[in-house]
């Protein structure tokens, strides 16, 4: 979502105009976003109204908010569903959580991460 030049508000009529288009076609949105993409939209962890308002379906945040943060996203009153990028630490977080015994991540959340391919030279 991010790499979308703009204003704000281009950047939202895009997205609007593509959500719809994807779920149109019966698909679901995966929004790919940063924690400073985020403040730039004046979104908080406790406040993702805005992409409950463009018809995303999935947050794919890159960064974090730290645990308590991660938290208050992931239980989001719209049902959103948040895929935290386990590139990028996660798995401080997620070990966090199991040592604490914590309840509050919804079964929607999801933790994902990048895979890339290198060509394999041949002689």
């Amino acid at each position: 979502m991010f790499s979308v030049e703009g204003t704000n508000d281009e950047i939202l009529d895009y997205f609007r105009k593509c959500d719809a288009a994807v779920h149109d076609c019966g698909m679901e949105v995966i929004l790919d976003v940063n924690t400073a993409f985020l403040n730039r939209l004046g979104c908080a962890p406790d406040d993702v109204a805005l992409f409950h308002e463009i018809g995303c379906d999935v947050i794919r945040i890159d960064g974090s908010y730290g645990v308590e943060g991660d938290l208050e996203l992931c239980n989001n009153p719209y049902g959103i569903k948040i895929q935290l990028n386990a590139s990028a630490g996660a798995l401080a977080e997620l070990e966090y959580l199991t040592r604490t015994g914590s309840k509050r991540v919804p079964a929607t959340s999801q933790a994902s991460s990048n895979v890339t391919s290198t060509p394999c030279l041949r002689a």
